[in-house]
């Protein structure tokens, strides 16, 4: 809550009741799916990899609110755990957020994978601890970021199939 409180005091609101009312309602506010787009793609690619057999997780640069999120866009049911920032102490990119993952779901880094929109903060860091990174971008806007093609994805409906790749 403190972001926006600095965000509108640098608005120049500076009345402290006013400040703690308006970040409240909209910290509290974000945790309903009113406010969350599902992408078209999201729920057929989670049914997908779990019709694979395969343990999903989030490894998110968000806080704590994320479980009810999800559960607000009925998504929560096809994780098996989470780890956001504020619950590691960490944020991506840097890499013990994603050993903490690692570590969460026993298994080891060759046989994960991770997908995210973010250069930097998904696709480098995971790829550092020796996940196999997924570069998200939607509608290829992203073209000067240097990530080979097979790394690469336009939709989430491209996932599955690519994990079956690497598995066969």
């Amino acid at each position: 809550m403190g972001v926006v409180k600095n965000t509108l005091y640098q608005c120049r609101v500076t009345d402290p009741e006013l400040l703690n009312t308006i970040a409240s309602n909209l910290y509290h506010n974000f945790c309903t799916a009113e406010n969350w787009e599902v992408y078209p793609d999201t729920r057929k690619a989670l049914e997908s990899c779990s019709s694979l057999g395969l343990k999903l997780a989030v490894v998110s640069n968000f806080d704590n609110r994320l479980e009810a999120i999800l559960r607000s866009c009925d998504l929560l049911s096809h994780f098996s755990f989470l780890v956001t920032s504020e619950g590691a102490g960490v944020a991506k990119p840097d890499p013990d957020i994603f050993r903490q993952a690692l570590k969460k779901s026993g298994a080891s880094a060759d046989s994960v994978a991770h997908v995210g929109d973010h250069y930097v903060n998904d696709y480098l860091a995971s790829r550092s601890v020796g996940i196999r990174g997924f570069f998200l971008d939607r509608g290829n806007v992203q073209k000067a970021a240097p990530v080979p093609r097979e790394h690469r994805l336009a939709s989430l409906e491209e996932l599955p199939s690519r994990l079956q790749q690497h598995t066969e």
